[in-house]
């Protein structure tokens, strides 16, 4: 892993992200200066599952997959934010994060970005409303998958209990 500066690109693909969306360009500009850039080669883990670190990242250049054992949960691509849920609730990891394609991010340390949330409130306010909705939104989409599946199962004593 290789620390980089941001280019231009970069930078206008941070300020899109979903976590500090809504905020002025200045508490952008002043968030990015939290975080340090860092460049890395397919295959390598970013973030271990059961791993005890509250560190996020945003994705600026190339592919991460999020992976449970051999299987890919998610993929993500530039603009997203990975690692929210270990932010919010400081718990270990559910999953591996592994570079699909040469990638370049930018990493929170997790307990210094909670404090500059707690600092700036008005800024944090914004920031947990933002995760907020990217949490619900995947506990949505969970909803929505048991249910499908819910609907795919049957009970297979159903017929010797009539």
């Amino acid at each position: 892993m290789q620390l980089i500066s941001m280019s231009e690109g970069d930078r206008k693909v941070f300020n899109e992200n979903y976590l500090i969306y809504g905020l002025k360009q200045e508490a952008k500009d002043e968030i990015s200066k939290l975080c340090t850039i860092e460049d890395s080669l397919p295959g390598k883990t970013i973030f271990r599952e059961d791993e005890m670190a509250s560190d996020l990242i945003v994705i600026l250049r190339g592919t991460v997959g999020v992976m449970k054992g051999r299987e890919k949960l998610a993929e993500f691509g530039p603009g997203a934010v990975v690692g929210e849920i270990a932010l919010v609730d400081n718990r270990p990891r559910s999953a591996d994060v592994v570079c699909i394609s040469p990638v370049t991010f930018a990493r929170f340390d997790g307990p210094m970005l909670r404090k500059h949330m707690y600092e700036n409130q008005a800024v944090g306010f914004i920031m947990l409303a933002n995760l907020a909705r990217v949490i619900a939104s995947h506990v949505r989409g969970l909803n929505d998958q048991y249910e499908h599946l819910k609907g795919l199962s049957y009970d297979p004593w159903e017929s010797v209990r009539d």
